[in-house]
């Protein structure tokens, strides 16, 4: 018997898998660091609000209370913008829907430096928002769904930690800004990202996953769901859900920092 074509056959099979692993591979971290680049431009851009908030008391002549509805309004429109972006992503795809959101949130983050009064601003806020929560849907799922199950809990990971590196540049840069142009030179740099948007969508291709999903009709009639029992409940839908358990776990602290801010001006 003749086993040099099987053996042929396999190497070949060994080598293409090979091959197909590699170019995964980096695919992989080249979705895994766009997502980790969005993520830090959200960030960047929520907590710039913090540190704009005394001149824009000043400039419209508003109480803390009030002015602390710009960031209720951001994430108002944050969770209305992970609902429709997340139905737009099944239709229209991750990569697309995200540089939609990243423009979107950084064309009106740039035009709140052009507000004229409170409300002119907090509409501009809202709208960002929409943006915000849009790329913090799909850009963790663009991170699960390009990796293998092996490594999508360090590639969420390094998504996350984007958001912390943005939060760090916004407090090392905020202040020689605002020294610099004032309040409204903060929103001006939020404007930056569509270019980063343009040329992150030329590079970087829908994941294999999404792909596999759409031919498979799991996302027929916008049904997400079914793209996290593809390959089993297991890790994709712990992975998914982790996000919303971060952030929930967060409020908290949040409003926690609130009442101590008040409590030490009193």
């Amino acid at each position: 018997m003749n086993l040099r074509p099987t053996q042929e056959s396999a190497e070949a099979h060994a080598l293409a898998s090979e091959a197909r692993a590699v170019a995964d591979g980096r695919y992989g971290k080249k979705a895994v660091s766009a997502a980790a680049l969005g993520y830090g431009l959200d960030g960047f851009d929520l907590l710039i609000l913090s540190f704009a908030l005394g001149g824009i008391m000043t400039s419209f002549n508003v109480e803390q209370t009030q002015a602390g509805w710009l960031t209720t309004f951001t994430l108002f429109g944050a969770v209305l913008g992970g609902l429709l972006f997340g139905v737009l992503s099944d239709k229209f795809g991750r990569v697309r829907t995200l540089t939609w959101s990243i423009v979107l949130f950084a064309v009106f983050t740039g035009l709140c430096a052009l507000a004229w009064n409170f409300w002119s601003l907090a509409v501009f806020r809202f709208l960002a928002g929409i943006g915000i929560g849009g790329e913090f849907g799909i850009g963790m799922t663009l991170a699960a769904e390009a990796v293998s199950a092996k490594k999508r809990a360090r590639a969420t990971s390094w998504v996350a930690v984007g958001f912390q590196i943005g939060v760090l540049c916004a407090a090392l840069a905020s202040a020689p800004i605002i020294n610099a142009w004032g309040w409204r030179g903060l929103f001006l740099v939020g404007a930056f990202p569509a270019i980063v948007a343009a040329l992150f969508r030329h590079s970087v291709d829908e994941p294999p996953k999404f792909e596999k999903a759409r031919a498979e009709g799991a996302l027929e009639n916008n049904n997400s769901i079914g793209l996290l029992f593809i390959d089993g409940p297991d890790p994709l839908m712990v992975d998914t859900l982790k996000p919303a358990f971060r952030w929930g776990s967060e409020v908290p602290f949040y409003y926690a920092t609130q009442d101590l801010h008040r409590a030490v001006q009193a």
